[in-house]
């Protein structure tokens, strides 16, 4: 059974980025006014604040994403990471890029999401960060060097240290190590120069997808260490996202 849901209905806004459910049940919408939940019957709108001075909602909404418990967290353009705490009902601030001199373009990131560690990734063009959700031994969020030297548009991670990362020209596999990335050199993934908007790896069938920008959707064989397209004509479209549904079966939007 569906049912449609829409401003009407007290949806902040018909542009809606990111949809995700926790743990308690709960949709949580960020669209372009801000987050809202949803319980089933009404919506309810979060505003985020800084020391109780409301943000901007274009640089401090980014992406939302869930933990491995399924609680929400939300992380804005400008570096700061919040997390929904249920007993105040409000979102709190859990870490902030450091600013570098009074330049704010320094803390601007333009990808973050959740690996399978539990860490938040910043990634700036020039410092990538890695904060640690379960940070009960209250470590500081280290930083690493962005060796890619370009804006990084999305992440796949393929085990516990090593990722596939998308630019604007292109798909990089890296290994995660103590004192930061290193690129592992990939003839396949090394010819690819297409503009990349979001990536999704299939472990099973050791499967990289890849959506690009108005170049349609292309399959990178980690095996064969090659690329090609599905017989499914995606040429001339744009992949916004990849997520998977069941067992062997992949969405795209």
């Amino acid at each position: 059974m569906y049912k449609y849901i829409g401003a009407e209905d007290g949806l902040s806004d018909r542009r809606v980025f990111y949809i995700q459910k926790d743990k308690r049940k709960y949709m949580w919408f960020l669209t372009l006014e801000g987050i809202d939940r949803y319980n089933g019957t009404g919506f309810r709108q979060y505003k985020l604040t800084e020391n109780g001075k409301k943000l901007d909602n274009y640089q401090s909404l980014g992406w939302l994403y869930l933990d491995k418990d399924d609680e929400v967290w939300e992380i804005g353009k400008n570096g700061m990471v919040f997390r929904y705490d249920e007993i105040t009902d409000r979102f709190q601030l859990k870490f902030q890029i450091p600013k570098e001199g009074d330049h704010a373009s320094s803390t601007s990131i333009s990808y973050s999401f959740i690996d399978q560690n539990q860490n938040v990734w910043l990634c700036g063009k020039n410092k990538i960060y890695l904060y640690p959700i379960y940070n009960n031994e209250k470590k500081d969020a280290i930083s690493i060097t962005n060796v890619l030297k370009q804006p990084i548009t999305c992440i796949a991670q393929q085990d516990s240290v090593h990722f596939f990362i998308g630019t604007e020209d292109g798909v990089k596999y890296a290994k995660l190590k103590a004192n930061g990335l290193e690129i592992i050199p990939s003839n396949g993934l090394d010819e690819f120069s297409k503009q990349v908007d979001d990536m999704y790896y299939h472990p099973t069938t050791q499967q990289l997808f890849i959506g690009t920008f108005q170049e349609g959707l292309y399959v990178y064989n980690v095996e064969e260490d090659k690329y090609s397209q599905p017989e499914t004509d995606f040429s001339d479209v744009s992949v916004n996202r990849i997520k998977l549904f069941e067992k062997n079966d992949i969405l795209i939007a």
